[in-house]
This record gives C-alpha cells, sequence and structure tokens, in this order.
C-alpha cells in the first residue's frame, strides 16, 4: 500500500529480535515492502494434485486469510508413500497445485 509507514513496534516478537527486524526494514525502505491487506477478506483453498492419478494428494479447506498454509505430519507423509510404493513424486513441483481465491479456480 503506497504511503504505509513501518510499524512503530512489532509487539509479537521478542524485543531483540523486533529491534532487529525494524532496523532491517528500515535500511530498506518502506517502498520496497511488501504489506498484507487483510481487510479484503480473501477466501483462499487449495489441493495438491499427484501427476498420475490426478488424484488429490493434500488439501486446505476454505479460510479467510491473506496467507493460506497448511503442513503435514512426517508420519502421514511417510503412510501416504507407503501407500503408493514406487508412484511418488521425488518432488514436490511435480505435483498441481489447484487453489482458488474467492471462488475463482487456478492452476499451477
Amino acid at each position: 500500500m503506497q504511503g504505509r509507514s513501518l510499524p512503530a513496534s512489532l509487539p509479537d516478537f521478542p524485543a531483540g529480535i523486533a529491534d532487529v527486524l525494524l532496523g532491517s526494514m528500515s535500511r530498506i525502505g518502506g517502498d520496497r515492502l511488501w504489506w498484507p491487506y487483510p481487510d479484503l477478506k480473501t477466501e483462499i483453498e487449495f489441493d495438491m494434485i499427484h501427476p498420475n492419478t490426478n488424484r488429490v494428494f493434500f488439501s486446505a479447506d476454505p479460510q479467510v486469510t491473506y496467507w493460506r498454509n497448511r503442513w503435514m505430519h512426517p508420519e502421514s507423509y511417510e503412510q501416504y508413500r507407503a501407500s503408493l510404493s514406487h508412484d511418488v513424486p521425488l518432488f514436490s513441483a511435480q505435483y498441481t497445485l489447484r487453489f482458488k481465491i474467492n471462488g475463482k479456480l487456478y492452476q499451477w
């Protein structure tokens, strides 16, 4: 957002870390920083699709946020991998990411 100034404090961080972050941001300059705009009330969801079976491997239900993420426990991944035997892509980039932002479908 143009004209938005740096925050005076970062209350969610310990004081020492907040000081380092604020000092670094001030040297970079506010015009080069990206700020989320949560007031947009954006709804985001996604599915990761297996490249060979076209089945959903992993998903995140719709959530109103500016950044949607979800984590998988290593045990869950190992269970998934064992169920597919040798048909597991080596790299996560081999999966297809299908996502919706405010109901509009995208694929990467």
